[in-house]
């Protein structure tokens, strides 16, 4: 991936949320920088796994959903004609 095909983005931390980024950053041995787009990456997939999960659950539900219907239908139908 190159430079141009990353997007830039800006943050401002609290003064004690900076202070205890620099003292993890220090321990783990990595840059700040390094650091926040790790943990930015681990909850954005963490949250897209989330809602990529709902909406394939979602599609599936009105799926059966259908289904459903179509037995019922067929079977009130077969009702309707054993009469």
């Amino acid at each position: 991936m190159s430079y141009s095909d990353k997007k830039s983005r800006s943050l401002r931390l609290n003064n004690d949320v900076n202070e205890r980024l620099e003292e993890v950053c220090k321990a783990f041995g990595v840059n700040a920088n390094s650091y926040i787009l790790n943990a930015v990456g681990k909850a954005v997939m963490a949250d897209y796994l989330s809602i990529s999960v709902q909406a394939k659950s979602d599609d599936t539900f009105k799926t059966l959903s259908l289904m459903l219907a179509e037995v019922n239908n067929i079977s009130g139908n077969q009702e309707i004609s054993k009469e």
